[in-house]
């Protein structure tokens, strides 16, 4: 499968978006491919989706969090799901973990968008 991969033009930027890893399989199947995925195709700059990726498949916690980050995520988006482990709100109020909550959620919830 990543064998097969076009050469990356000079000057070009390559992103990889990555939907809803989704509890311990999810974190588990981003652990092993993602690192690959990203060196193979030359990726710069890798987003996934962590609303899901507790152990249980509900929200987002640190652990996960850190798990996603481990595997190469240079950034970690959510979802509603977010607000479920309060432990976690902490790293969505910290301008220097990359990781964003939804855009169209009220002023004055926890996170920056």
């Amino acid at each position: 499968m990543l064998d097969k991969i076009a050469i990356k033009p000079t000057g070009a930027l390559r992103f990889l978006l990555v939907g809803d890893a989704v509890g311990t399989p999810g974190i588990n199947m981003c652990s092993k491919w993602l690192p690959r995925i990203k060196a193979a195709y030359q990726v710069d700059s890798m987003v996934v989706n962590g609303e899901n990726s507790a152990k249980d498949g509900k929200g987002i916690n640190n652990e996960s969090y850190q798990a996603l980050r481990a595997a190469g995520a240079d950034a970690v988006s959510t979802g509603n799901h977010v607000w479920r482990h309060n432990e976690f709100h902490q790293s969505l109020e910290n301008l220097a973990e990359p990781v964003v909550r939804p855009a169209n959620f009220p002023v004055g919830c926890p996170g920056k968008t």
